[in-house]
């Protein structure tokens, strides 16, 4: 994908976290295994910004675990 941002181009990666693999299963997919695609672990995040480093590409942001508010305290009402 590096190779693929035009110069001057943004890349925005946003994957779930490896903490994910332990939530409890519910509507959606909020538990990383619920999505069947997903059939290996999830991404290394330090890998991920590693790889990123390595290629040339700037990082602008990074966090590895973003919680936007909303989103979040529907989630959290959903595992009481």
């Amino acid at each position: 994908m590096i190779k693929a941002v035009k110069k001057g181009g943004y890349l925005y990666l946003s994957f779930p976290t490896e903490k994910s693999v332990d939530f409890p299963e519910m509507n959606g997919t909020l538990n990383y295994y619920q999505d069947k695609t997903h059939k290996d672990c999830p991404p290394n995040y330090n890998d991920v910004l590693s790889e990123i480093q390595n290629n040339g590409m700037p990082i602008l942001y990074s966090t590895r675990m973003y919680k936007p508010f909303i989103p979040y305290t529907i989630a959290c009402a959903y595992m009481l």
